[in-house]
C-alpha cells in the first residue's frame, strides 16, 4: 500500500468535504472526479426527467458539471456533513435543473425557427 499511496498521493480516502476543499482551493482534477463519480447519477436523473432522450441528457449532465466546477467556489461550505451533503446536493440538483430548462428553451426556439423557415406544402 505504501508505493500506491505514493504515487496517489494521499492516505485518507476523500470525502465530500475535502474533495469541495480541494476544488475550490487547488482546482484538484482528484477532488473534481470524486464529486463526479459520487453525483454523476443523481444529475444524470435529473437531467433526463426535462429531456427524454439519453444522449441528450448525458451531454447536459457534462455541461451541468462544467458549470458546477466552475461555481464551485461560490458555494457556502456548512459545518455539519449531513447539512453540507443536502445543501450540496439541492445545489447542483438546481443547476441541473436550470441547465435542462434552459436547453428545452433553445431546442423550442430552434424548432419554431425551421417551422417559419421551412416551405409549406403549397409553395412547392
Amino acid at each position: 500500500m505504501g508505493i500506491l499511496n505514493k504515487y496517489l498521493g494521499n492516505s485518507t480516502p476523500l470525502n465530500l468535504r475535502v474533495a469541495l476543499d480541494k476544488c475550490a482551493v487547488s482546482n484538484s482534477e482528484k477532488g473534481k472526479a470524486y464529486l463526479y463519480k459520487k453525483y454523476y447519477g443523481y444529475v444524470m436523473a435529473i437531467v433526463f426527467r426535462y429531456m427524454k432522450h439519453e444522449m441528450e441528457a448525458e451531454e447536459l449532465t457534462n455541461e451541468c458539471f462544467v458549470k458546477i466546477f466552475s461555481k464551485i467556489e461560490s458555494f457556502s461550505v456548512h459545518e455539519d456533513d449531513t447539512v453540507l451533503e443536502k445543501t450540496f446536493k439541492a445545489w447542483i440538483g438546481r443547476i441541473a435543473v436550470n441547465t435542462s430548462i434552459d436547453a428545452l428553451r433553445v431546442r423550442k426556439q430552434m424548432y419554431i425557427c425551421l417551422l417559419y423557415t421551412s416551405p409549406s406544402p403549397r409553395d412547392r
